[in-house]
């Protein structure tokens, strides 16, 4: 069956400042979102994606669980606490429910702001509540510094947040412009085509 096309939300598109409304019933129509997304991390190399980078204007948050903790694994960490799962995570409606005091120095980047990265503080551990692919109620808990970084991003585009907030007005300020001239300046493919190819120059540390 041949995929949809999907179009990337691109800064400054009002949408990403927009808060995400929350799901009522997990159906059909939102498990196809949610497969939507899950295509257009994996077909752009991200590590997440929030429902409103492709225009879902939901709670909606998927992450690479499991090439986050295979990255973490060869850095030598404990990933005990975090066996594979097989897919990557689907979080409807997630919270935030604690945060450790302890931060760490997160270099993010992000699908929807080509072009740029920077450091920013994030807790190093975080818990959260959240609906899953099938409807049912649970709750996570991470201490693996990229996974927690990644969910607490996902978690801010549901609430109209960029990564970039979380810096000082001058760095930020220094970041817009960064990302309006590499707007400018770039053909930008923010399109989802079964038919395309990913360029090798792609990392996997985007959002």
């Amino acid at each position: 069956m041949t995929k949809k096309l999907i179009n990337l939300v691109i800064h400054p598109d009002p949408r990403l400042r927009t808060k995400s409304q929350e799901v009522k019933v997990v159906d059909d129509s939102v498990r196809e979102m949610l497969d939507d997304m899950i295509d257009a991390m994996n077909f752009f190399n991200g590590i997440g994606l929030a429902g409103v980078q492709i225009g879902y204007m939901h709670k909606l948050a998927v992450v690479d669980h499991d090439s986050i903790v295979e990255h973490m694994k060869k850095k030598g960490l404990d990933v005990s606490k975090h066996p594979l799962m097989g897919r990557p995570m689907c979080l409807i409606n997630p919270k935030v429910l604690s945060k450790s005091d302890d931060l760490i120095d997160s270099n993010e980047g992000c699908l929807s702001l080509p072009g740029i990265d920077g450091d920013i503080k994030r807790s190093s551990k975080v818990k959260i509540s959240y609906t899953d692919y099938d409807g049912n109620q649970k709750e996570f808990e991470s201490d693996l510094p990229l996974l927690s970084a990644c969910i607490q991003h996902e978690i801010d585009h549901t609430d109209g947040i960029l990564f970039y907030d979380h810096m000082s007005a001058l760095k930020k300020k220094m970041i817009v412009k960064k990302l309006e001239k590499y707007i400018a300046t770039h053909n930008i493919n923010t399109v989802l085509d079964p038919n395309a190819q990913c360029g090798s120059s792609c990392t996997h540390e985007h959002h």
